[in-house]
């Protein structure tokens, strides 16, 4: 190969391949670099994602959060009216007047849970409604004395078994006892009581009752009673202890407490209705 001709190979050969070399590199950190822009892309692509997929749920969970603030406030406005409506004090729970009851077809001692104390002996609360019940059967004031009070929990008897027992013991003829022997509640009093007074009488049955029980249970059991479809007077049990003693005054907070309790459960219910369903599908 002559000189020239190597010359121009150096120049148009060698260059050639170095350019090529350099091209080839060139063209690989581009793709390099749009395949980390690429990658960068999609990063920021999720991160949009997400955030708004964060955003959105923010945004449901602040409406959740509105929803239950205003739930809440429509409850403490319920639960002080029904504080309210439930009256300071005894007012509206102990009846403003108690006449003393006239001639009627039945008396309903009212019970109460548990009936019976750790030796076996009648609790007193029970006692108090009985001996008032008894005392008005004495009187003549009705022929049919109904005991009124179901199954006791944990236990093999009902309230009603045990308050017979007693009107035995009392001297009361079993003939004239009758047993309510189902109820849980005085609800469930009202209902199953007026139905079994109603047994195999033609309609409309609306029997006149004497209902006894303790003082401050004497307005909700009326008027339960009452929605059942029964005519109704009511009779106090005796109370506890000395006037103004404090025997008197802690059972009347008990009694008050729990009274006020069982008026805030109404508020979220129908008890008439519910007694009257009592009445109409009891046992």
């Amino acid at each position: 190969m002559t000189e020239p001709n190597a010359r121009l190979l150096g120049i148009c050969v060698v260059p050639s391949v170095g350019n090529a070399v350099a091209r080839v590199r060139a063209l690989a950190r581009m793709a390099v670099l749009a395949w980390g822009i690429a990658v960068l892309a999609w990063g920021i692509a999720v991160l949009a994602v997400r955030t708004a997929v964060l955003a959105v749920r923010t945004a449901v969970l602040a409406v959740r959060t509105a929803v239950l603030a205003v739930r809440t406030a429509v409850l403490a406005v319920g639960v002080a009216a029904l504080v309210l409506a439930a009256g300071c004090g005894i007012q509206g729970i102990v009846p403003s007047h108690l006449p003393e009851p006239r001639p009627a077809e039945a008396i309903v001692v009212l019970g109460n849970r548990p009936p019976l104390d750790e030796a076996g002996r009648i609790r007193p609360e029970l006692r108090r409604r009985l001996d008032r019940g008894i005392a008005l059967f004495e009187q003549g004031l009705a022929p049919r004395l109904v005991m009124a009070g179901g199954p006791v929990p944990g236990k093999d008897y009902t309230e009603s078994e045990t308050m017979r027992r007693y009107a035995l013991a009392r001297g009361v003829p079993d003939a004239h006892i009758t047993l309510e022997p189902h109820s849980h509640d005085t609800i469930e009093n009202a209902g199953f009581t007026v139905r079994l007074l109603c047994r195999g009488v033609a309609a409309p049955c609306i029997p006149s009752l004497i209902v006894v029980s303790a003082r401050f249970h004497l307005v909700r059991a009326r008027h339960l009673f009452e929605c059942a479809g029964a005519e109704v007077q009511v009779a106090a049990a005796e109370l506890p202890g000395e006037a103004d003693s404090d025997e008197r005054q802690a059972y009347e907070r008990r009694f008050v407490a729990s009274e006020r309790m069982v008026r805030l459960m109404y508020g979220f219910i129908d008890p008439c209705a519910r007694a009257r369903h009592a009445r109409a599908n009891g046992p």
